[in-house]
């Protein structure tokens, strides 16, 4: 009697499992899988354009690091070293421009522009030796410093 009883809940523990199966078609499983497709190219996209941030802000970290060790040449009053860090900065930053061009991030690009033009006026304040290019150096720091946050 056990074993009955047992059998029949078994029997319709399947029924159960096979009228859910069946409820729920054929159909159910290939619009789920296309779901998840449309959900991991959406996250694939959204990867790309943090990969491309990221790559832009690191580019900005390089300028960044050349800014500073010119202004440490600057402290040592040597002009030359200075003036050639300027000048990798702005190699970066021309990089970065570039980045955020193939990135299509154009609010992006519209503040990195001024920067660029301004670490060309302070690399030309170094040549001349002018005493108002530690001031511009450290603003331009401040607003490479922003763009990164």
């Amino acid at each position: 009697m056990l074993r009955f009883i047992g059998l029949c809940v078994i029997l319709s523990l399947f029924f159960a499992a096979g009228f859910y199966l069946g409820r729920g078609g054929r159909f159910s499983i290939p619009k789920e899988l296309s779901d998840l497709k449309e959900e991991m190219s959406f996250k694939g996209e959204s990867l790309h354009d943090e990969i491309a941030s990221t790559r832009v802000r690191m580019t900005l970290l390089e300028a960044k690091d050349h800014l500073l060790q010119a202004d440490m040449e600057l402290d040592n009053r040597n002009f030359g070293e200075a003036e050639r860090e300027i000048a990798l900065a702005e190699q970066k930053m021309t990089k970065a421009t570039e980045l955020a061009k193939s990135a299509q991030k154009k609010p992006l690009l519209d503040r990195l522009m001024p920067i660029a033009v301004s670490l060309k006026e302070t690399r030309n304040d170094v040549h001349r030796m002018d005493p108002k290019a530690k001031t511009k150096l450290a603003g331009l720091e401040k607003a490479i410093d922003r763009m990164i946050d």
